[in-house]
């Protein structure tokens, strides 16, 4: 799960994966619906060295049941996934790990069924993205094109 992006567009200083969400962290309602996916496999959590002491604080605080590994991002979303990789390509090349699934973790609605799904389409066919279509009329195209709204987790067999 990628936290690294600001709250900017949010309104806050403040990355919003660390604001609450009824009672707990909007990140601690995102780590709990994919804990609930895969109870067993590892959950890394990307993270700007800035939060480090926050999200240690509120991981502690509000899952301490969940095992969660913490690394640094990147300075973009993409640098971010790089990181992740970099972090789990040990295990990856070892063959512990068969689909990694990347999420933004100030998405905390995505279910656990959704990420079960996910993982399972990448297994089978190498990788799986949800979307959402959009109707053309909302952005002034032709009829004829379909266009769809990317959304995560994302996954890819690894």
């Amino acid at each position: 799960m990628c936290s690294s992006d600001l709250g900017s567009r949010f309104g806050h200083a403040t990355n919003k994966v660390w604001l609450p969400l009824l009672k707990q962290s909007v990140i601690s309602h995102t780590i709990t619906n994919a804990h609930k996916a895969f109870p067993d496999a590892p959950l890394l959590l990307i993270i700007n060295p800035d939060d480090e002491a926050m999200a240690r604080e509120i991981l502690q605080r509000e899952l301490p049941q969940i095992k969660i590994e913490i690394a640094y991002g990147g300075v973009t979303r993409h640098g971010s996934e790089y990181q992740a990789l970099m972090h789990l390509a040990h295990d990856i090349e070892a063959g512990n790990i068969d689909v990694v699934l990347i999420h933004d973790g100030a998405r905390p609605l995505a279910t656990p069924e959704l990420y079960r799904k996910i993982a399972q389409v990448a297994f089978e066919n190498g990788g799986a993205i949800p979307t959402t279509t959009i109707n053309p009329a909302e952005i002034d195209i032709s009829h004829d094109t379909q266009i769809v709204r990317v959304q995560t987790p994302q996954g890819f067999r690894a």
